[in-house]
């Protein structure tokens, strides 16, 4: 299974609220970092912005299905509640990202479908 080290059930819900607290997840909203440039992106400051995408990225898809894998440097994990969890590495905007695409929300999750730039 994954990236998951363990069998548990992972929803998007669950894994966001494990995220420590510099990614700025915030339950009530369901959106990580600061509000970005446009409508549904996010952006997190850091001074190591890949290493931080893929850790993000790790937590969000853990319990997930690898999708796909290039190499561009883009992976795409589905987690079991059928959210798609995408790492880019590059990006139109030059800074790596991680995207949240919820297709469903069967257990009222409050995570926002949105798109993570690390900046």
């Amino acid at each position: 299974m994954g990236t998951g080290s363990d069998n548990k059930y992972h929803s998007v819900r669950r894994n966001a609220e494990s995220a420590p607290a510099k990614f700025g997840y915030n339950s009530n909203s369901g959106l990580f970092g600061n509000n970005g440039n446009h409508e549904g992106i996010r952006e997190i400051k850091t001074d190591n912005p890949i290493k931080d995408a893929r850790e993000l990225f790790a937590i969000i898809a853990n319990g997930g299905w690898k999708r796909l894998k290039n190499d561009s440097g883009m992976e795409v994990y589905v987690l079991p509640d059928n959210t798609y969890i995408t790492l880019r590495i590059h990006t139109k905007s030059g800074s790596p990202a991680v995207d949240i695409n919820i297709n469903s929300n069967p257990y009222g999750s409050k995570v926002k479908t949105q798109k993570i730039h690390f900046i």
